[in-house]
């Protein structure tokens, strides 16, 4: 079955200036026009890169809101979006690299020295400040129900970890469930405390 929704692309038309996120630590807000540019500008670099339907992106670095534009940027052109653990060893990474075989990873400064030594060919850090422009892209975009959007990787407390594949179908099912049970609006506001790494600060 086919999904033609895009969820920023469709909020940022309906509330183009209402706030869609704030960082926590700086107090920088950025609205849903905002961060709709953003994740365009981003898709747009993914895709110049060479990034393609069904590769995986890595993600290595504390929560902030390059966690958000790498996830929909991600969803835009297919790819599969790959939170990692910070805290893990680089050697216990690495296994992870060598599972998941990735396309391209981004990182902060927090996880830069780290992030140099997986075995990863293109890596690189997001400058928010190249991504305000407008996209040249096309931006209407088909998706599979059953085409994966994430992998997160389980805690291996038995065994090595596993990477989970996560369908645009059942994050979209967590969410509707999410907002259904918890009763939440257009006017609430939530919280991420959770590393976005973890399923429970990821799923949206």
């Amino acid at each position: 079955m086919k999904l033609d929704v895009d969820w920023l692309e469709t909020r940022a038309r309906i509330d183009p200036e209402k706030i869609a996120i704030i960082d926590g630590d700086t107090g920088e807000q950025w609205t849903y026009e905002q961060v709709n540019l953003m994740i365009g500008a981003l898709t747009e670099q993914f895709i110049e890169r060479g990034i393609r339907f069904g590769e995986r992106v890595l993600l290595l670095s504390n929560n902030n809101i390059r966690g958000f534009l790498l996830l929909f940027a991600c969803r835009r052109i297919g790819a599969i979006f790959v939170p990692m653990n910070g805290r893990l060893h680089v050697k216990e990474l690495n296994m992870l690299v060598e599972d998941c075989t990735p396309k391209y990873l981004v990182y902060d400064e927090t996880h830069e020295h780290l992030a140099e030594q997986l075995h990863i060919q293109d890596k690189g850090m997001v400058d928010l400040a190249c991504l305000q422009g407008p996209s040249n892209i096309n931006t209407s975009y088909t998706y599979e129900w059953s085409s994966p959007w994430m992998m997160i990787y389980t805690g291996g407390t038995t065994g090595k970890p596993k990477g989970v594949v996560l369908s645009n179908r059942s994050i979209h099912t967590n969410a509707i469930n999410t907002l259904t049970s918890w009763g939440l609006s257009s006017s609430d506001t939530t919280i991420t405390v959770l590393p976005m790494f973890h399923t429970g600060g990821i799923k949206l």
